[in-house]
């Protein structure tokens, strides 16, 4: 049993650590998207906000697996 429980944990932070690259890939390419529609602060505002909120979601969750 111990040897098999420390393989699945390698494995989830390994799923873990691809889940945060991709995150943050897709919240950069949102970014990316947002600046080329417009320039305006407000918009650059919320999208800020929102990925700070989904870093802290995804530092929740990678706490609760490891």
């Amino acid at each position: 049993m111990r040897p098999y429980m420390e393989i699945s944990r390698r494995s989830y932070r390994r799923l873990a650590f691809a889940g945060v690259e991709l995150t943050a890939r897709a919240m950069t390419q949102s970014i990316r998207q947002t600046r080329q529609r417009r320039d305006n602060v407000g918009v650059e505002a919320s999208v800020m906000k929102s990925i700070s909120q989904g870093v802290r979601r995804v530092a929740h969750t990678l706490l609760y697996i490891l």
